[in-house]
């Protein structure tokens, strides 16, 4: 299964996700979160993908918009809309995650693979150091986060359950962009992932995820 969530405004970004990975895995449920009023929908509209709403997920996710930028209120919601996922599908055994920008280009079986032994998937922005004195750098990852939320795997267990009630816990408070206070939405939590839980991976292939 993938999974991406989503705003009405980013909705043709997410159908254009969906159509490059149906390329490669037709009969693969792609599934779209919506974090939005369905209401506001524009009239005629419908998905040729599977609509996630608000109302799927536990707890009053559309609340979190009164404290939060869109940016940050997609961030706050991605956990709750992984765990509803996941709910909704009881047939899949792994979740991949990526951002309605995201693009497939090749055949995801090898990320699919991964998970068939580990719990957890994360994606690192750099996997070598710079060879020049440009930005980004290290120091510019330490404020951002080391592991891109943009494209998370997860593997149905539970440590998974674990993993993703603490990182919605986190971010429903804290999902600010405050780079000051050393917030950066629902990424900058990932660092402590791999510390915290049992069987996470990082995927150091190049060819993986192209984006910074």
């Amino acid at each position: 299964m993938l999974l991406t969530v989503c705003p009405i405004a980013q909705l043709p970004q997410a159908f254009a996700l969906g159509e490059s990975f149906h390329r490669h895995h037709p009969g693969v449920p792609f599934v779209i979160g919506l974090a939005d009023d369905p209401a506001r929908l524009p009239a005629g509209v419908t998905s040729p993908y599977p609509l996630l709403g608000i109302d799927c997920v536990a707890g009053d996710v559309l609340s979190l918009s009164v404290q939060y930028t869109p940016t940050e209120f997609i961030a706050a919601c991605k956990p709750s809309f992984i765990r509803a996922a996941l709910a909704q599908y009881p047939d899949q055994p792994s979740l991949l995650y990526l951002d309605p920008t995201g693009y497939v280009y090749q055949p995801l079986q090898p990320v699919y693979d991964r998970l068939l032994t580990g719990n957890l998937l994360l994606t690192p922005h750099l996997i070598r150091p710079p060879k020049d004195d440009r930005h980004p750098d290290e120091k510019h990852l330490q404020n951002i986060g080391l592991y891109a939320s943009g494209f998370l795997g997860f593997r149905r267990s539970a440590e998974t359950d674990r993993m993703l009630a603490w990182w919605q816990q986190r971010v429903t408070e804290r999902a600010f962009i405050d780079y000051c206070e050393g917030y950066c939405a629902d990424q900058i939590w990932l660092m402590h992932v791999p510390v915290f839980f049992e069987g996470v991976m990082i995927a150091k292939e190049p060819t993986w995820h192209v984006g910074l």
